[in-house]
């Protein structure tokens, strides 16, 4: 079984992620793979490197260390 992380981000404030996690949950059932983490960033712009995005930041680290297989977003 694949063990995923999935990354979630939005650039304003005003928008949410939850139709993003919703969507690659749904995926990650039908593919049989195992959601180990949720990592989401809200209202920070994609051009931001990893020191703004704090949950980037960790889903960078649990990849280095091999916790999971796939990143889906």
């Amino acid at each position: 079984m694949k063990r995923v992380a999935i990354y979630a981000r939005v650039s304003t404030n005003g928008q949410t992620v939850t139709n993003q996690l919703r969507e690659l949950r749904r995926i990650a059932k039908r593919q049989s793979s195992k959601v180990v983490g949720e990592f989401t960033d809200q209202g920070v712009s994609g051009a931001k490197g990893r020191a703004h995005r704090p949950q980037f930041g960790r889903l960078y680290k649990a990849t280095s260390r091999r916790e999971i297989n796939l990143i889906m977003n």
